[in-house]
């Protein structure tokens, strides 16, 4: 090894410590907010306020939940989507409201794939499929088998609502929308609106 690499190689390796030290950041040095948009006591805000707890345990700082219900779960992603990118404003978002969103509303103010980057799974939920008692199915296999023969009729399901009332306009492009599938909407009306 030539004395002038040597030389180089020492000066860069005493270097390193304090460069990768400035390149560290003292995170949170503020209060980190998991908007979530859903109310209090929901699966989201529970799953959300233990993970805040457990990284507030890990990381030190304050990390908050923030629910913000309402528009059918959309305030929060626009929330997060127009704050700044710098990791102090998190996502506590269901699938379904991300992915089912997209696909029943015409416009949402925010891109789920150009907007956000997942950063972590928060929670699993079993989901599970269940029959009355004395329905005739009693396996996934029994049940696909019974609902064969219907599948091409319109089975008539009742859709409740998340708000209390819903303009006309929106209960006739979900209407639209259900009709594209062979389970018709039979969407609930309340005399209020």
């Amino acid at each position: 090894m030539k004395r002038r690499d040597f030389l180089s190689f020492v000066a860069g390796a005493a270097a390193w410590p304090v460069a990768a030290s400035a390149q560290q950041v003292d995170y949170p040095n503020r209060t980190v907010r998991i908007v979530i948009g859903f109310g209090a006591g929901g699966g989201t805000d529970t799953v959300a306020r233990i993970v805040a707890q457990k990284l507030q345990e890990a990381l030190g700082g304050t990390f908050l939940v923030e629910n913000k219900p309402g528009a059918s779960g959309r305030l929060a992603p626009d929330t997060v989507a127009k704050s700044a990118p710098d990791g102090y404003t998190l996502l506590g978002a269901a699938p379904g409201a991300m992915t089912v969103g997209t696909a029943i509303w015409d416009r949402i103010p925010y891109d789920i794939f150009k907007d956000f980057t997942p950063i972590s799974l928060m929670a699993d939920y079993p989901l599970i499929v269940l029959v009355n008692k004395s329905h005739p199915a009693h396996t996934i296999a029994e049940l696909v088998a019974w609902l064969k023969p219907i599948r091409t009729k319109p089975i008539m399901r009742r859709h409740r609502r998340s708000s209390r009332c819903r303009s006309s306009t929106s209960r006739s492009r979900l209407a639209r929308r259900l009709r594209q599938f062979p389970i018709a909407a039979a969407v609930n009306r309340s005399p209020a609106c």
